[in-house]
């Protein structure tokens, strides 16, 4: 097997862009939000926004690193 196919996109990455420390700090923003405000319809839209922010950095990114390594 070729090493380059089994390298996995998180070895590059510094620990404060590591996926226990991407959920760690977009739940604390969430939880820092409510207990600042307390408002959920702004919670709710923080919320949102740390959902696209995991979604693009823990799924879309690792799984276009992988595509350009096959190609």
């Amino acid at each position: 097997m070729d090493k380059i196919n089994t390298k996995s996109y998180w070895t590059d990455k510094p620990t404060w862009c590591q996926p226990w420390s991407i959920i760690l700090s977009g739940s604390s923003f969430i939880v820092f939000i409510q207990y600042l405000f307390k408002l959920i319809w702004l919670t709710c839209l923080f919320s949102v926004l740390v959902v696209f922010w995991w979604t693009l950095f823990l799924l879309i990114a690792p799984s276009l690193y992988q595509s350009q390594i096959k190609e």
